[in-house]
């Protein structure tokens, strides 16, 4: 795979053995990929995680102002072979640690030696222009970024709003009854839940529901658990958006909707 000025191009085999071109930015990420400056997708950099099926690339989002900076990553790429999905990070700039590589790490093997993994190639100023240089992965548990360089970190925020759903053939509103809520139960969970209702792109235009904050607790014996949402409106298209809660765990597995759909416009 490579990154071009018009999109992401990965190369396979077809079933008949020819050699096949793909932009998979097409049809799912384009408008994002077209915003990424030029300049940064000259310098990205990436690599393959085989046993999470995850290709990882990191790479500047805004332009570079002088040669120290081009490598100064502060977004992560993501991509799931396997589902064909793709899901972006923004780290945090400024003051904080900087990435500038990702590398898919394995070790020589035998008894002790740790398990392959990602890591991102990591440097932090001393202050006085100097920097020291590390290696950081996505491990920890108290659910913020850079916790063991200042025992503090910096929180951040994760969410994902879902595809169009036009259930009532773009011709009449529906209404959910009921949205239920799927999430793992090895630890406690959270996340909150909203409903976009008639293709608003902003909570100014009052189609935005109120916020529901729900909080799972480990229950005994059950690989799932599950939580009935009752969301307000109804319109001709929905979308539910999903946030996570500060320093909490944010694991969503699956929803369902029981709905019905009116007869008038």
């Amino acid at each position: 795979m490579c990154w071009y000025e018009e999109g992401i191009y990965g190369v396979a085999p077809s079933p008949t053995g020819v050699l096949t071109v793909n932009n998979l930015c097409l049809g799912t990420i384009l408008s994002f990929y077209l915003n990424i400056p030029l300049q940064s997708k000259k310098f990205v950099r990436g690599d393959y995680d085989p046993l999470t099926f995850q290709i990882k690339w990191v790479y500047r989002s805004t332009n570079e102002s002088n040669v120290t900076d081009r490598y100064q990553y502060d977004s992560v790429l993501n991509f799931n072979v396997i589902h064909k999905s793709f899901y972006p990070y923004s780290l945090p700039n400024g003051s904080s640690p900087n990435i500038h590589d990702v590398k898919y790490v394995v070790s020589p093997g035998g008894t002790g030696s740790p398990s392959p993994v990602m890591k991102c190639l990591t440097s932090v100023s001393d202050g006085s222009g100097s920097y020291n240089f590390t290696f950081s992965e996505e491990r920890d548990t108290t659910f913020v970024d850079w916790f063991s360089s200042n025992g503090v970190g910096t929180p951040f925020t994760s969410s994902f709003i879902t595809g169009y759903k036009v259930h009532g053939q773009a011709l009449r509103k529906f209404q959910p009854m009921y949205v239920y809520v799927y999430s793992r139960n090895d630890v406690q969970t959270a996340y909150t839940l909203n409903a976009i209702w008639d293709f608003a792109t902003s909570g100014n235009s009052g189609r935005y529901s109120v916020r529901q904050q729900t909080t799972n607790y480990s229950r005994r014996n059950q690989g799932m658990v599950y939580r009935r949402h009752r969301l307000r409106g109804r319109g001709m298209s929905l979308q539910l958006q999903f946030t996570s809660t500060p320093n909490q765990p944010f694991e969503i597995m699956g929803w369902a909707i029981y709905e019905q759909v009116t007869m008038s416009p």
